[in-house]
């Protein structure tokens, strides 16, 4: 198939009429597009071949990335590959993802926020306790906090 869109493709490129220069280029044609038809349909044949021609270059320009080196902060090193990190996941370590992260991180302040809501209820219910009780000095405690500043 690529030898015969190749033998197309030299041909077309023999008839083709020279192209047209667009005073503020191709943008507005969108809005102010004065082509003719034949102009269109040969815009439409070189976007094919184009793009035939750059799906041709990605497949010989692919190589497989086996490992990235990247600089790991946590340990403080470059990582330069897969065999490192699981020696690190052998003495404990565990390598997480952003989104991993960003999770836990919510889950901890979220938790963090229960345990001081608690805190500030015991403290408070145990302070009206005493008070009702009449146990509690508050009002002179707080006073003397006022007048030390």
């Amino acid at each position: 198939m690529d030898k015969i869109l190749q033998f197309v493709y030299k041909v077309y490129k023999r008839i083709r009429p020279p192209k047209r220069l667009y005073r503020y280029g191709t943008t507005g044609l969108k809005y102010f597009d004065d082509r003719t038809k034949k102009e269109k349909l040969f815009d439409y044949i070189d976007e094919f071949f184009f793009n035939w021609q750059q799906n041709i270059r990605y497949r010989r320009a692919y190589r497989k990335q086996v490992f990235h080196s990247f600089f790991d902060v946590g340990l403080g090193r470059i990582v330069s590959s897969n065999a490192e990190i699981k020696a690190k996941e052998k003495e404990g370590y565990v390598y997480i993802s952003d989104a991993e992260m960003d999770r836990e991180t919510a889950r901890r302040q979220r938790l963090n926020k229960q345990e001081r809501r608690q805190r500030i209820e015991k403290h408070f219910t145990e302070g009206f306790a005493r008070i009702k009780s009449g146990n509690s000095h508050y009002y002179q405690d707080l006073q003397n906090r006022a007048k030390n500043g």
